[in-house]
């Protein structure tokens, strides 16, 4: 260390962007629509959205990127994306996500996603009228959030009419079904593993509606659904357990939480670590909140 010249300066090596990127077209299934009394469901056309992901093998396996593995489409997400379009329904007003009572609406809902990576769920949810914060430690992972989300609200857009007014320069409904204005979409830095709190606000309505011990509102204006998701993060036994801190935090302020995971978190055991800091959480602070798998 004495013997270095002094005029040696030491560098980090710089992280060129990535050169190419992949847009993936999916077209997701929707719940039927519900129509009146004695007339039969009527299907939806799938839901078209985009996702961008990094497609640059060379940017994937250089040294110091911050996180390659947001930069590309999970299963669990897309598995947690059709979770929420078969749970919802524009024509429910239901603040309940059990799948095995009635669905719930996202429009109008605060959803907030950790580790968003390439920002599939959060597009969905966003598409389908819930007003969304997708938060990731990944500047690359929120930059392909938000051009997917660009992308998608150009498939959303009418197409071009010979005359068009401003009232017409709106996003287009599905013939046939009830109007769904898509949402917003936000991003923000935010780091899973820091002291700052999550940014949810703590209802003030009813009590946890996760809890098995909760009542209903006594408003005639149900509270508004808050929900926080992540998924493909099992994948690490320390990310695990702080997931689990942070959904049981969650939990605290009111909100649902989805959690979406590969088999990876079963092969390298975030999955169970995952579960066991609940139950401990839980215990610690003398609660039980009802989970549904």
């Amino acid at each position: 260390e004495n013997n270095r010249d002094p005029t040696t300066k030491i560098t980090a090596k710089p992280i060129f962007e990535p050169r190419t990127f992949r847009k993936r077209l999916l077209e997701l299934k929707r719940p039927k629509q519900q129509q009146k009394q004695n007339q039969p469901q009527e299907n939806l056309p799938p839901l078209k959205v985009c996702s961008i992901e990094v497609d640059d093998r060379e940017w994937w396996e250089q040294e110091g990127n911050d996180n390659p593995y947001g930069a590309r489409l999970w299963p669990s997400a897309l598995a947690i994306s059709e979770f929420l379009l078969a749970s919802s329904s524009t024509e429910n007003t239901s603040t309940n996500v059990n799948t095995t009572s009635a669905a719930f609406s996202l429009e109008d809902c605060d959803i907030l996603e950790l580790g968003c990576g390439a920002g599939l769920v959060s597009i969905v949810a966003a598409t389908c009228g819930a007003r969304v914060v997708a938060t990731d430690v990944s500047l690359m992972a929120l930059r392909l959030c938000s051009m997917g989300w660009r992308e998608t609200q150009q498939l959303l857009k009418p197409k071009q009419q010979t005359t068009t007014t401003k009232e017409q320069h709106q996003f287009a409904p599905v013939a046939g079904a009830a109007t769904v204005r898509p949402g917003t979409l936000d991003t923000m830095t935010f780091d899973l593993c820091s002291n700052q709190p999550l940014p949810v606000v703590s209802s003030s309505l009813v009590d946890n509606p996760l809890s098995s011990s909760s009542t209903s509102a006594t408003s005639n204006h149900p509270p508004k659904l808050q929900m926080v998701i992540a998924t493909a993060m099992l994948y690490d036994k320390g990310l695990a357990l702080v997931l689990a801190q942070r959904a049981i935090e969650a939990c605290h302020a009111g909100a649902y939480v989805v959690i979406g995971d590969d088999d990876t978190g079963e092969r390298e055991g975030g999955r169970e670590v995952f579960q066991c800091e609940l139950d401990r959480l839980e215990n610690q602070a003398g609660v039980s909140y009802e989970r549904w798998w």
